[in-house]
C-alpha cells in the first residue's frame, strides 16, 4: 500500500512541477521577444496559444482581455501572422492596476504615483506592439472587459 501511495504522490508532484507540461515549438522571434518585451508567460501559455491559432475554425476576431506591456499581444500576433490567418486581435485594457485606483498616490516606497505607472506601462505596449507586431498590429481599446 505504502508502495502505491508513493507512486501516486510521485506521478502527482510530476503533473504540478511542470514536468509533463506540452511544449510549444521552439520559434527563435519568441525567444527574443520574451527577452525585450516585459510580462510574463508560462511555456503551457506559449503551446495553448500557438495550438488554438493553428486550429482557429474560423476568421473571426481574436480577443484579449489585460495586455500589460504586450508581450501576449505579440506572441498571440506573432502566431496569426505565423500560420496565416487573417483574424483580427482586438485587447481591451485600462491599465489601472490592483491598488492603484487613486491615481495620485505613491507606487509603496517610491517617487512613482499610480499614473506615472500606469503611463509608463501604457506607454511600453504602445512602443511593444508597434515594433514587435507592426504587420498585425491590436486594435485596442482602453477599457476594462466588463
Amino acid at each position: 500500500m505504502k508502495n502505491k501511495i508513493t507512486k501516486t504522490l510521485k506521478k502527482a508532484l510530476l503533473r504540478v512541477s511542470g514536468t509533463h507540461q506540452k511544449q510549444a515549438k521552439p520559434y527563435e522571434f519568441i525567444s527574443w521577444l520574451k527577452f525585450a518585451n516585459a510580462g510574463t508567460l508560462d511555456n503551457g501559455n506559449l503551446y495553448c496559444f500557438e495550438y488554438a491559432i493553428e486550429h482557429l475554425p474560423s476568421n473571426s476576431p481574436v480577443i484579449e482581455i489585460g495586455s500589460f506591456c504586450g508581450l501576449s499581444t505579440n506572441v498571440i500576433s506573432y502566431y496569426l501572422q505565423k500560420f496565416n490567418k487573417l483574424n483580427k486581435l482586438i485587447t481591451a485594457d485600462k491599465w489601472i492596476f490592483e491598488g492603484g485606483e487613486n491615481a495620485n498616490e505613491f507606487l509603496t516606497g517610491s517617487n512613482i504615483t499610480h499614473n506615472e505607472y500606469k503611463l509608463f506601462v501604457k506607454e511600453s505596449y504602445v512602443r511593444n506592439t508597434a515594433f514587435f507586431s507592426k504587420n498585425h498590429l491590436p486594435y485596442t481599446i482602453e477599457q476594462f472587459s466588463d
